[in-house]
Order: structure tokens, then sequence, then C-alpha cells
């Protein structure tokens, strides 16, 4: 399998996961995969809320690297 077709499965994968948790707002939350590298976008209410975007993906197979560039407002 290669890398190309399992990125937007692994964007979807990271977007289920954010959409279900109650501490966030999706509308605020960018997600950018490539090569099991993620990159978050938006912003967050909370210092625990954008904390707690990154612990969620941490453990997730095929993410590598996580760039958390969540803003807090």
């Amino acid at each position: 399998m290669s890398s190309v077709a399992t990125v937007p499965n692994l964007q979807q994968t990271i977007t289920n996961t954010l959409r279900t948790n109650p501490n966030f707002v999706l509308s605020n939350i960018r997600v950018q995969v490539k090569d099991g590298e993620v990159d978050l976008y938006g912003t967050a209410q909370t210092g625990f809320q954008r904390a707690l975007a990154q612990k969620f993906l941490e453990n997730m197979d095929g993410v590598k690297i996580i760039r958390n560039k969540i803003s807090v407002i």
C-alpha cells in the first residue's frame, strides 16, 4: 500500500478523532498530513485544548510527528 493512498485515510481518522471530543470546536482546527507528519492549525480557547488535541494523536497508527501550531485565543 502506498503512503499516498493512506494520507487521506489518516487525515480522516485524525479529523474523526478530534471531532468526537466534546472539548474541541472542529471548525477552528485544520489538519494537514504528509508522510505520517501531522500539522495542526487553528485556534483553541485554552492551552489545555491545544495540548489535548496533540495528546489524542500521539499514539495513533501512522502518525510519526505532530507539529501543533494551534494558537490559544
